[in-house]
């Protein structure tokens, strides 16, 4: 059987930091799973092959770092969505993106909604927006790596097995 594999774009070792503060005290504050803060570029991906690999790590070289542009704090009723920094879509992006997909074989449809997530649980709508009153953001994250991440059921069972330098 394959793996479900996602292609995820990762900030920088300071906006990890940063990130990682939000997503920590909201993991211990609401009783959730840890993540690693990113941007999903494309998943479900199903087996993985060298040429893949290799053209992330020029992709890297070639389009990162990237800024995102902060637009606010959204939620959804989606468990992926829970709580999430909703950011810009700009031309860097959607360049990094679309670039990506021409090294993926057999690929599907995708969305891309470019967005960090902050937490995956279920929340009332009153827990949501309490949160995003303390929340305080910078204005844009500074992405500068793609990591391929086994994406299993389970969060905490999330591995990254691939991160370009």
């Amino acid at each position: 059987m394959s793996k479900n594999l996602s292609i995820w774009l990762m900030p920088t070792k300071a906006d990890t930091k940063y990130l990682n503060g939000i997503i920590s005290q909201l993991s211990q504050d609401y009783d959730s799973d840890y993540f690693s803060p990113h941007i999903t570029l494309y998943s479900p991906l199903c087996g993985l092959s060298k040429y893949i690999e290799e053209n992330i790590g020029e992709l890297s070289k070639n389009l990162l770092p990237v800024d995102v542009t902060v637009k606010k704090i959204g939620y959804t009723n989606n468990i992926w969505k829970t709580l999430f920094v909703d950011v810009e879509i700009s031309p860097e992006l959607t360049d990094i993106q679309s670039t990506l997909l021409n090294y993926i074989p057999n690929k599907k449809i995708y969305q891309f909604l470019p967005h960090i997530s902050l937490i995956y649980k279920k929340l009332s709508l009153e827990q949501k927006k309490k949160i995003i009153k303390k929340i305080v953001l910078k204005k844009y994250f500074t992405m500068d790596k793609i990591a391929i991440v086994e994406t299993v059921k389970e969060i905490n069972d999330w591995k990254i097995f691939y991160l370009s330098k």
